[in-house]
Protein backbone atom coordinates (compact mmCIF):
# COMPACT_ATOMS: atom_id res chain seq x y z
CA UNK A 1 0.00 0.00 0.00
CA UNK A 2 1.36 3.39 -1.00
CA UNK A 3 1.35 6.02 1.77
CA UNK A 4 1.28 9.75 1.11
CA UNK A 5 4.10 11.20 3.25
CA UNK A 6 2.82 14.74 2.64
CA UNK A 7 -0.31 13.88 4.67
CA UNK A 8 1.92 12.65 7.48
CA UNK A 9 3.75 16.02 7.51
CA UNK A 10 0.44 17.91 7.63
CA UNK A 11 -0.59 15.98 10.73
CA UNK A 12 2.74 16.74 12.39
CA UNK A 13 2.28 20.46 11.74
CA UNK A 14 -1.17 20.27 13.38
CA UNK A 15 0.35 18.50 16.39
CA UNK A 16 3.05 21.16 16.63
CA UNK A 17 0.43 23.90 16.86
CA UNK A 18 -1.21 22.12 19.79
CA UNK A 19 2.08 21.57 21.61
CA UNK A 20 3.27 25.16 21.16
CA UNK A 21 -0.07 26.56 22.24
CA UNK A 22 -0.08 24.53 25.45
CA UNK A 23 1.62 25.43 28.62
CA UNK A 24 0.43 17.44 31.06
CA UNK A 25 0.20 14.46 29.01
CA UNK A 26 -2.16 12.20 30.88
CA UNK A 27 -2.04 9.18 28.63
CA UNK A 28 0.63 7.15 26.91
CA UNK A 29 2.42 7.82 23.66
CA UNK A 30 2.42 4.21 22.51
CA UNK A 31 0.24 2.41 19.97
CA UNK A 32 -0.63 -1.18 20.81
CA UNK A 33 -0.43 -3.91 18.19
CA UNK A 34 -3.69 -5.48 17.06
CA UNK A 35 -5.15 -7.57 19.95
CA UNK A 36 -2.36 -6.44 22.30
CA UNK A 37 -3.43 -5.35 25.79
CA UNK A 38 -1.72 -3.09 28.32
CA UNK A 39 -2.62 -2.67 32.00
CA UNK A 40 -1.24 -0.20 34.52
CA UNK A 41 -2.01 0.39 38.20
CA UNK A 42 -0.63 3.46 40.01
CA UNK A 43 -0.94 4.23 43.72
CA UNK A 44 -0.43 7.91 44.54
CA UNK A 45 -0.17 9.68 47.90
CA UNK A 46 -0.47 13.47 47.84
CA UNK A 47 -0.02 15.78 50.80
CA UNK A 48 -0.04 19.56 51.25
CA UNK A 49 -0.28 22.09 54.09
CA UNK A 50 0.29 25.21 51.96
CA UNK A 51 -1.32 26.51 48.78
CA UNK A 52 -0.67 28.92 45.95
CA UNK A 53 -3.25 31.69 46.23
CA UNK A 54 -4.86 33.86 43.53
CA UNK A 55 -1.77 36.13 43.48
CA UNK A 56 0.76 33.30 42.87
CA UNK A 57 1.90 33.47 46.51
CA UNK A 58 2.24 30.67 49.04
CA UNK A 59 0.06 30.72 52.14
CA UNK A 60 -0.83 28.24 54.86
CA UNK A 61 -3.87 26.02 54.47
CA UNK A 62 -6.33 25.63 57.34
CA UNK A 63 -5.59 21.90 57.42
CA UNK A 64 -3.21 19.32 55.98
CA UNK A 65 -4.55 17.50 52.94
CA UNK A 66 -3.86 13.76 52.70
CA UNK A 67 -5.11 12.31 49.44
CA UNK A 68 -4.80 8.81 48.00
CA UNK A 69 -5.47 7.76 44.41
CA UNK A 70 -5.42 4.31 42.83
CA UNK A 71 -5.45 4.64 39.04
CA UNK A 72 -6.51 1.78 36.78
CA UNK A 73 -5.50 2.13 33.12
CA UNK A 74 -6.31 -0.33 30.34
CA UNK A 75 -5.38 -0.12 26.64
CA UNK A 76 -6.30 -2.44 23.78
CA UNK A 77 -5.00 -2.50 20.20
CA UNK A 78 -7.97 -2.44 17.84
CA UNK A 79 -5.72 -2.37 14.76
CA UNK A 80 -2.38 -1.02 13.57
CA UNK A 81 -3.99 2.43 13.36
CA UNK A 82 -6.19 2.59 16.47
CA UNK A 83 -5.84 1.86 20.20
CA UNK A 84 -8.75 2.10 22.66
CA UNK A 85 -8.08 3.08 26.28
CA UNK A 86 -9.87 3.72 29.54
CA UNK A 87 -8.89 5.18 32.93
CA UNK A 88 -10.74 5.04 36.24
CA UNK A 89 -9.51 6.30 39.63
CA UNK A 90 -10.38 5.17 43.15
CA UNK A 91 -9.93 8.15 45.47
CA UNK A 92 -9.74 9.03 49.13
CA UNK A 93 -9.49 12.72 50.08
CA UNK A 94 -9.15 14.05 53.61
CA UNK A 95 -8.55 17.48 55.09
CA UNK A 96 -9.67 18.66 58.55
CA UNK A 97 -12.51 16.19 58.84
CA UNK A 98 -13.69 16.48 55.24
CA UNK A 99 -13.22 12.86 54.23
CA UNK A 100 -14.69 11.22 51.16
CA UNK A 101 -13.86 8.06 49.22
CA UNK A 102 -15.12 6.53 46.00
CA UNK A 103 -14.81 6.59 42.24
CA UNK A 104 -13.35 9.50 40.33
CA UNK A 105 -14.01 10.45 36.72
CA UNK A 106 -14.07 7.80 34.00
CA UNK A 107 -12.11 8.54 30.82
CA UNK A 108 -12.70 6.59 27.59
CA UNK A 109 -10.86 7.32 24.36
CA UNK A 110 -9.26 6.37 21.07
CA UNK A 111 -5.60 6.88 20.10
CA UNK A 112 -4.25 6.97 16.54
CA UNK A 113 -0.96 7.51 14.74
CA UNK A 114 0.52 10.86 13.75
CA UNK A 115 3.32 9.05 11.94
CA UNK A 116 2.22 5.78 10.35
CA UNK A 117 5.83 4.70 9.81
CA UNK A 118 6.87 4.59 13.48
CA UNK A 119 5.42 4.19 16.95
CA UNK A 120 5.42 6.71 19.79
CA UNK A 121 3.94 9.65 17.85
CA UNK A 122 0.21 9.81 18.37
CA UNK A 123 -2.94 11.86 18.78
CA UNK A 124 -5.98 10.94 20.83
CA UNK A 125 -9.48 12.04 21.82
CA UNK A 126 -11.19 11.05 25.08
CA UNK A 127 -14.54 11.62 26.77
CA UNK A 128 -14.50 12.41 30.51
CA UNK A 129 -17.55 11.12 32.38
CA UNK A 130 -18.32 12.21 35.96
CA UNK A 131 -18.74 9.10 38.09
CA UNK A 132 -18.22 10.23 41.68
CA UNK A 133 -18.14 13.42 43.70
CA UNK A 134 -19.30 14.89 47.00
CA UNK A 135 -22.25 17.29 46.98
CA UNK A 136 -22.31 17.78 50.75
CA UNK A 137 -18.77 18.91 51.61
CA UNK A 138 -15.62 20.50 50.31
CA UNK A 139 -14.14 17.20 49.23
CA UNK A 140 -14.59 16.54 45.50
CA UNK A 141 -13.81 13.18 43.91
CA UNK A 142 -14.14 14.32 40.32
CA UNK A 143 -14.74 17.38 38.19
CA UNK A 144 -18.55 17.06 38.52
CA UNK A 145 -19.22 17.59 34.79
CA UNK A 146 -18.73 16.08 31.37
CA UNK A 147 -15.57 16.91 29.45
CA UNK A 148 -13.56 16.25 26.30
CA UNK A 149 -9.78 15.90 26.03
CA UNK A 150 -7.76 16.30 22.82
CA UNK A 151 -4.08 15.33 22.94
CA UNK A 152 -0.96 14.92 20.84
CA UNK A 153 2.25 13.16 21.92
CA UNK A 154 5.68 12.34 20.56
CA UNK A 155 8.63 10.22 21.68
CA UNK A 156 12.05 10.85 20.16
CA UNK A 157 14.94 8.48 20.94
CA UNK A 158 18.65 9.10 20.39
CA UNK A 159 21.27 6.64 19.20
CA UNK A 160 20.84 3.15 20.70
CA UNK A 161 23.41 1.94 23.20
CA UNK A 162 25.74 -0.95 22.64
CA UNK A 163 23.62 -4.09 22.50
CA UNK A 164 20.67 -2.30 20.89
CA UNK A 165 19.14 -0.86 24.08
CA UNK A 166 17.45 2.53 23.66
CA UNK A 167 19.57 5.56 24.58
CA UNK A 168 18.42 8.96 25.83
CA UNK A 169 14.80 9.68 24.87
CA UNK A 170 12.62 12.79 24.87
CA UNK A 171 8.81 12.72 25.24
CA UNK A 172 6.61 15.75 24.50
CA UNK A 173 2.86 15.99 25.00
CA UNK A 174 0.00 18.47 24.96
CA UNK A 175 -3.69 18.36 25.91
CA UNK A 176 -6.72 20.60 25.59
CA UNK A 177 -9.49 19.93 28.16
CA UNK A 178 -12.96 21.22 27.26
CA UNK A 179 -15.72 21.19 29.91
CA UNK A 180 -19.47 21.70 29.88
CA UNK A 181 -20.96 24.72 31.61
CA UNK A 182 -18.88 27.53 33.07
CA UNK A 183 -15.75 25.50 33.87
CA UNK A 184 -12.41 26.76 32.63
CA UNK A 185 -10.96 25.16 29.53
CA UNK A 186 -7.44 24.00 30.32
CA UNK A 187 -4.26 23.67 28.27
CA UNK A 188 -1.56 21.35 29.52
CA UNK A 189 1.83 20.27 28.25
CA UNK A 190 4.75 18.14 29.39
CA UNK A 191 8.35 17.42 28.52
CA UNK A 192 10.11 14.29 29.79
CA UNK A 193 13.69 13.03 29.42
CA UNK A 194 14.60 9.40 30.18
CA UNK A 195 18.15 8.11 30.66
CA UNK A 196 19.34 4.49 30.68
CA UNK A 197 21.13 3.62 33.92
CA UNK A 198 21.63 -0.12 33.53
CA UNK A 199 20.06 -2.94 31.62
CA UNK A 200 16.24 -2.57 31.39
CA UNK A 201 16.22 0.35 33.89
CA UNK A 202 15.85 4.10 33.29
CA UNK A 203 15.77 7.36 35.23
CA UNK A 204 13.46 10.15 34.12
CA UNK A 205 12.74 13.79 34.83
CA UNK A 206 9.77 15.81 33.63
CA UNK A 207 8.17 19.25 33.73
CA UNK A 208 4.40 19.58 33.42
CA UNK A 209 2.37 22.76 33.05
CA UNK A 210 -1.36 23.54 33.34
CA UNK A 211 -2.90 26.82 32.20
CA UNK A 212 -6.53 27.99 32.48
CA UNK A 213 -7.85 29.56 29.26
CA UNK A 214 -10.99 31.21 30.69
CA UNK A 215 -12.42 32.25 34.07
CA UNK A 216 -9.09 33.74 35.07
CA UNK A 217 -10.72 36.10 37.58
CA UNK A 218 -8.82 36.53 40.84
CA UNK A 219 -11.18 34.43 42.91
CA UNK A 220 -9.96 32.90 46.15
CA UNK A 221 -10.77 29.18 46.16
CA UNK A 222 -10.55 26.38 48.68
CA UNK A 223 -7.74 24.19 47.33
CA UNK A 224 -7.44 21.98 50.40
CA UNK A 225 -8.91 19.01 48.55
CA UNK A 226 -9.03 19.57 44.79
CA UNK A 227 -8.74 22.74 42.69
CA UNK A 228 -12.22 23.33 41.22
CA UNK A 229 -11.99 23.75 37.47
CA UNK A 230 -14.72 26.39 37.37
CA UNK A 231 -12.34 28.90 38.96
CA UNK A 232 -9.38 28.20 36.69
CA UNK A 233 -5.94 27.29 38.05
CA UNK A 234 -2.36 27.29 36.78
CA UNK A 235 0.62 25.27 37.96
CA UNK A 236 4.08 24.02 37.02
CA UNK A 237 5.04 20.59 38.38
CA UNK A 238 8.41 18.83 38.44
CA UNK A 239 8.77 15.04 38.45
CA UNK A 240 11.67 12.62 39.06
CA UNK A 241 11.44 8.86 38.83
CA UNK A 242 12.86 5.44 38.11
CA UNK A 243 11.41 2.61 36.01
CA UNK A 244 12.63 -0.94 35.50
CA UNK A 245 11.53 -4.16 33.84
CA UNK A 246 11.01 -6.83 36.49
CA UNK A 247 10.14 -9.52 33.91
CA UNK A 248 9.51 -9.79 30.18
CA UNK A 249 6.05 -8.22 30.50
CA UNK A 250 5.97 -6.47 33.91
CA UNK A 251 7.46 -3.07 34.80
CA UNK A 252 7.84 -1.16 38.08
CA UNK A 253 7.88 2.65 38.43
CA UNK A 254 8.78 4.80 41.45
CA UNK A 255 8.16 8.53 41.18
CA UNK A 256 8.02 11.78 43.13
CA UNK A 257 6.41 15.07 42.09
CA UNK A 258 6.19 18.58 43.52
CA UNK A 259 4.38 21.76 42.49
CA UNK A 260 7.01 24.40 41.68
CA UNK A 261 4.71 27.40 41.30
CA UNK A 262 0.99 27.86 40.84
CA UNK A 263 -2.22 29.87 41.20
CA UNK A 264 -5.40 28.67 42.88
CA UNK A 265 -3.89 25.24 43.55
CA UNK A 266 -2.36 23.34 46.44
CA UNK A 267 1.40 23.27 46.98
CA UNK A 268 1.40 19.50 46.90
CA UNK A 269 4.06 16.81 47.07
CA UNK A 270 3.15 13.46 45.51
CA UNK A 271 4.71 10.00 45.83
CA UNK A 272 3.83 7.28 43.33
CA UNK A 273 4.44 3.56 42.87
CA UNK A 274 3.15 1.88 39.72
CA UNK A 275 3.17 -1.49 38.00
CA UNK A 276 2.28 -2.24 34.40
CA UNK A 277 2.04 -5.22 32.07
CA UNK A 278 2.07 -5.67 28.30
CA UNK A 279 0.41 -8.81 26.98
CA UNK A 280 -1.46 -10.15 23.99
CA UNK A 281 -4.90 -11.69 24.04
Amino acid sequence: MRVDKRWSRVRWIAAGVLLLGATVATAGTWMRSEDESYYSMRLEYETADTLWNKNWERESMPCTANNWKLSQIYEYGLSYYHTAFGTLDLLDRNCDGYDVSGLGDLELGIRSRLDIFRNGRTWEVAAILPSGYSTSGKARLGNDRFGLRLGAFGRFAGQPRRGGEEGVALELGGNLHIWEGDASEQLSASGKVTLPVWQRSRLFGALEGDYALINRHAAAVDTSINPPIQYGYDKLTGRLGFTTKISRSWSLTLEGASVIIGRNTSDANTFIVGISRDFRE
